[in-house]
């Protein structure tokens, strides 16, 4: 299997939300390489759906028009978080129709508790 290259702010924030989780199960890393069906996931099942910018994807690789906005307005409407690792992801205003994104993707307590070691830094 490929390495992943993921930015050590997204290493420390995995990282330190496993530790924030005392008696609690850790979080597996689970992926189809379907954005629908892991967020349909995330939503049933709770946990953070990610797909970080990498070194090799600065920019992210999802389409932010098709895919991240849509996601992140049915998730915001059910109560969780969106965001691209800086900002809520609705509030972005696209500067191109093909424009790439970061997304992140999960409830509001546990994404205050992913972006906690982020904004630390």
């Amino acid at each position: 299997m490929p390495q992943i290259l993921l930015r050590d702010s997204v290493k420390l924030s995995i990282h330190c939300l496993d530790c924030q989780l005392p008696g609690k199960e850790l979080f597996a890393a689970f992926i189809t390489g379907s954005l629908v069906a892991d967020v349909h996931r995330t939503l049933l099942k709770g946990g953070i759906f990610l797909y970080p910018s990498t070194h090799k994807h600065a920019a992210g690789k999802l389409r932010f028009q098709c895919e991240c906005n849509p996601m992140a307005y049915l998730l915001e409407a059910a109560g969780a978080m969106p965001s691209d690792g800086f900002e809520r992801t609705l509030d972005i205003i696209p500067n191109s129709l093909h424009q790439r994104a970061p997304v992140i993707l999960g409830s509001l307590g546990l994404m205050e508790s992913y972006f906690q070691p982020s904004f630390a830094h």
